[in-house]
């Protein structure tokens, strides 16, 4: 199993730009593999939708009456969260709430195995793991997309993978908006990856 990203055109507006989308996600989590191993078999949908769409989206769980570039919504629940974690139709489950603690005993399933200080059974290789890792959605919209590229005197694919980048950034929970020092590091890292797919700093 491998990382996987889904892409789906909510909105007949969008271009063909799966290629370049799916290139700018998988940058993102290669980016942090060797922080988080478990990103190998990461798994993010991108919904290419208009800015009707993410207008309804943003209001319902932003609050925010009106279309914005992208939006993030995370479907994990550890230290890989985002900023939006309430959509209706996800859940974000933690071992410990489903299911028995690990390493307490439980009578129909017998003794439990002795566990590691990382709570992993002794000798276990958390690399060789291939769960899907469920990281969440981008939602962009089309309209701003374009109007954000045309006003910055950008080209549309590269305003469009930089807002990918960002979004994606979100999912491994990132936030620019907790302060000026998060923000700083979020632009780093952005402006790092963004080099090695060749855009220039969208920040200058």
């Amino acid at each position: 199993m491998a990382q996987t990203v889904w892409i789906n055109h909510v909105s007949p507006l969008w271009p063909k730009v799966d290629e370049g989308v799916e290139e700018a996600v998988r940058a993102v989590l290669q980016a942090h593999l060797a922080e988080d191993p478990r990103l190998a078999y990461a798994e993010v949908g991108v919904r290419l939708a208009d800015d009707a769409q993410v207008a309804a989206y943003n209001r319902q769980y932003r609050h925010r009456d009106a279309p914005t570039n992208v939006l993030s919504f995370a479907m994990t629940d550890d230290d890989h969260g985002g900023q939006e974690r309430d959509m209706d139709d996800w859940s974000c489950f933690d071992l410990n709430e489903i299911g028995r603690d690990l390493g307490e005993d439980d009578p129909e399933l017998g003794e439990a195995p002795e566990l590691d200080e990382a709570g992993s059974e002794p000798g276990h290789d958390p690399e060789a793991d291939e769960s899907p890792l469920m990281l969440g959605d981008l939602i962009m919209a089309y309209e701003t997309i374009a109007a954000e590229a045309h006003d910055q005197g950008k080209s549309f694919d590269d305003h469009l993978t930089h807002l990918v980048v960002h979004g994606t950034l979100h999912l491994l929970g990132y936030d620019h908006e907790l302060s000026p020092a998060e923000m700083a590091r979020q632009e780093a890292r952005e402006i790092d990856i963004l080099t090695q797919l060749g855009v220039a700093d969208p920040y200058v």
